[in-house]
This record gives C-alpha cells, structure tokens and sequence, in this order.
C-alpha cells in the first residue's frame, strides 16, 4: 500500500467518524459569529424614540444616581455609552448580565436575560462542550477539541490528496472548477475536491485558532515560533475557593463607592467605555 493509498483511508475514517462533530460544531460555530448583531437586534427595544430625543442626554454624573437607584444590590463594573445616541446606557451588574438605562429619563428599560440570549448561551455550551455539565464538561470539551484536530487534518491531508503528480492547464481546469454533465459519485468527486480546495485556507485559519483556543500546548507553540515565551498561567483554584468567589459576588454591596473613570473611545464602533472601579472607601461622588 502507497503512502498516498493509506493518507486516503485515514482521511476517510476521520471524514465519516468526526463528520457529525464537525457538523455540529460548523453550524453553532456559525450561529456564535453572528451573536453580536442577533443580540443587538434582539435588544433594539430599548432604544429610544427620534420624537423623545429632542432634549440633551443625560451626562454619565446625572445617569450615575439612577442606576444607584435601581440597583441597590450590586455593584458596576462599567457603564457602555454607545455613539448613537439613541442607544440605550449599558451597565454591567455582574454576573455576566448587563441593564439597560434610558440616556434621557434615567428610567431602567430591562436586562440581558432574554430568550435570545440563553439560546445564544446554550449554542455556545453546545460549541464547546455539548452542553454538558459539571465534571462532565471535561469529556464534551475533549470530544470537541479532538475533532477539531481531525478537522485539521482533513483539511491539510485533502490538499496533499488533491495535489496532482503532473500540471497541465486542461488538468488545472477539471480540478480547480466545476465540471458540467457530470453525475453521480463522479460529480460528488468533483464537487469534493473543488469546494475543499476553495476553502481549506481559510478552513485551515479557523480550525487552527479553535485548536489554540482549546490546546494550551498549541498557543504556546505559537509564541514559540514567534520567539516569544508563553504568558505565566495562573494555577487552577480548588472547589472551596470557588464557591467563596461565588459567595462573595453574590454578597449584596452598595452600588459605586468612591471610583476612578477611565473613558476609551473606539473608533470603529463610536463606543465610548466608561469603567467605574470601586474601592473600599465609601462616597457618594463619582468621577470622570
């Protein structure tokens, strides 16, 4: 058996072992690109009125007091003034939920917890981990990142496989581009090896940051060959710890003590980033 006979049993194997895998993961992976405008969309309730926008908004000292209002039992991190300024005040609480504040009234308008967003949720638990809980994560999570290996290989062994022995422009031609009056396995064939060669480069730039985000040792091989050494990587915290960080944000605190605001403007997006860090020191003023 050629090496190029046995390269296209392993491929194959692969192919139909980790086909329904790799399916799952495409389609989530793809639902997962667009959240940020499904969510953005899911939430254009909240944002105001033309005919309600005719007075000046209120500036993030005046906004400050009403969120302190409406939320006695936490603290923010940060508060989201979007360009646009019918969008509404974003205020992190915690706990990966976010409120939503008129710009003008002050009047809270809801939270993140919504439909959209926990389905969002759940396609990304499916993504990572088949939506598995608990210890069993480990397994979902290792189910996932090896056939994103094999996904990997596919890619790279395919373009070996349809690398031809000899060129010619009329060979050129039949495997770079569909073939007309075909049918059956030879147009299955066709169709194969065109759509693969079309997108194994950037196939091959997904599927290798998924491996960098789910393989500690293939990020680290990156800063290796780029010559730099790996980020030190905290140790991993046991159980009890855990749950005393739990507890602790669970714990009820007064909204913003004294805080340091330190605004960033993007400029792609018009955002401009205002993050309250609050200290031990309690006070009622807030600063830019």
């Amino acid at each position: 058996m050629s090496f190029r006979t046995f390269l296209f049993w392993i491929h194959l194997i692969i192919g139909i072992s980790a086909g329904l895998i790799i399916l799952m993961m495409s389609l989530t992976g793809v639902v997962l690109t667009y959240e940020s405008q499904i969510i953005r969309w899911d939430q254009q309730e909240y944002r105001s009125q033309e005919q309600a926008t005719r007075s000046e908004s209120l500036t993030i000292d005046e906004l400050l007091p009403h969120i302190a209002e409406h939320t006695p039992d936490t603290t923010p991190s940060a508060v989201t003034i979007r360009h646009n300024h019918l969008e509404p005040a974003v205020v992190n609480v915690g706990g990966g939920l976010s409120m939503f504040f008129d710009r003008y009234s002050g009047q809270p308008l809801g939270n993140s917890d919504r439909p959209i967003r926990r389905f969002l949720r759940s396609v990304m638990y499916w993504h990572r981990w088949f939506a598995l809980d608990g210890d069993n994560r480990i397994y979902g999570r290792t189910v996932t990142g090896a056939a994103n290996l094999g996904f990997l290989f596919l890619v790279v062994s395919g373009v070996y496989l349809w690398w031809p022995k000899t060129w010619s422009l009329s060979l050129l031609r039949q495997i770079t581009w569909f073939r007309a009056g075909l049918k059956g396995r030879a147009r299955n064939f066709n169709w194969h090896n065109v759509i693969g060669l079309w997108m194994s480069l950037p196939l091959v730039i997904i599927v290798f940051s998924g491996s960098a985000i789910g393989y500690r040792w293939v990020s680290d091989s990156i800063y290796w060959v780029l010559g730099e050494n790996p980020p030190v990587r905290a140790t991993t915290t046991n159980q009890s710890d855990v749950e005393d960080n739990n507890t602790n944000e669970q714990r009820p605190m007064p909204l913003i003590s004294r805080c340091s605001i330190k605004p960033k403007k993007t400029r792609r997006y018009g955002t401009r980033l205002l993050y309250a860090s609050p200290s031990t020191m309690p006070s009622a003023s807030y600063c830019l």
